[in-house]
Order: C-alpha cells, then structure tokens, then sequence
C-alpha cells in the first residue's frame, strides 16, 4: 500500500517491491524499528528501482521517531536515552496525557494539561498557563522538544511518532 502511494507521488510506475522491502513495511507497520532497518539493509544490498529508494528513505524517516513511556510516566525513552520523571509529578502527568491524546490521535487543550497535571488544585487562570508552559518547556528542553509540538487545539506529540506505554495508566 506505501510503496503504490509513493509511486503515485513520484509519478512513477509501481511495480510489486522486492520482498525485503515488503517486510520492511510489515516491520514497521509493527512497530518494529529495527526489523525493518534490517530489513532495508538486505534490500539495500540489491539493485532496486527508484520507488524502492523513495520508499526505502521514507521507510527510515518514520521508523527513527520512538518514544517509549514508562508506568504512570515515571520515565520515558527517546532514542537511548531515559529521562526520569519520578520526582516530577506534574510534568508526568502531563506526558501522560498527550500520549491519551496521541493514542485518540488529536490534540490535547491547555485546560486538560492544566487539570491533569495540577488535579483538584484552584489556581489563577496565569499562574495554571505559566506552570503549564514551564511543564511543557521542561519536557521539549529534556528531549522532547522536536515530538512535543504546539498545534491550534493546544499541544500534541508529533502524528507520525510511535508511542509506546508501558504499564498501567
């Protein structure tokens, strides 16, 4: 299905890819980064036509951006490193909660950061926006800061990211 829309993009006529790539797109439609980098280094080892190439690229392009959350948010993943959020209730939260909104694919307004960051705390409407965007501030200067992305309905983590929670939440 990719690689006919890749084609159709290129306009370029599409052919059936070589099974290595197939299994690339199967890996990664799985979620699963490096099956499908190994995928692509068989097919990288044979002659392909230029949709396989496109492909191959937007293959890699998607497949880089992982992030992984640990139970209740307490951590998370983004390329090796761990972030622990253990001592930063808030920010926890929060991260939570734009991953729900990832999870339902939209985008996650002020107000619910505010409330699940913050539960049951009475606030001035400036000091919940300045706490907010102090949370959201940390999250982007400890990793995130190119996969949290400030959209018209508030804020989401980047559409083509592949979320992982672990744990119940």
């Amino acid at each position: 299905m990719a690689f006919r829309a890749v084609a159709a993009r290129t306009g370029e006529q599409p052919t059936v890819p070589e099974p290595a790539l197939q299994s690339a797109l199967v890996a990664l439609a799985a979620h699963d980064v490096e099956g499908a980098r190994a995928s692509l280094l068989v097919a990288a080892a044979r002659p392909l036509c230029a949709v396989s190439i496109r492909l191959a690229a937007l293959l890699i392009g998607a497949g880089g951006a992982r992030l992984r959350i640990g139970r209740d948010g307490c951590w998370f993943e983004h390329g090796s490193e761990r972030v622990d959020l253990s001592r930063r209730g808030p920010v926890r939260r929060i991260l939570v909660a734009l991953a729900r909104g990832h999870q339902a694919k939209t985008a996650v307004d002020g107000g619910a950061l505010i409330a699940a960051g913050w539960p049951a705390e009475v606030m001035r409407p400036e000091s919940a926006k300045m706490r907010l965007h102090t949370s959201v501030r940390l999250l982007r200067q400890l990793g995130l800061n190119e996969l949290l992305l400030t959209v018209e309905g508030g804020y989401q983590l980047a559409p083509d990211l592949a979320v992982e929670l672990e744990g119940p939440f």
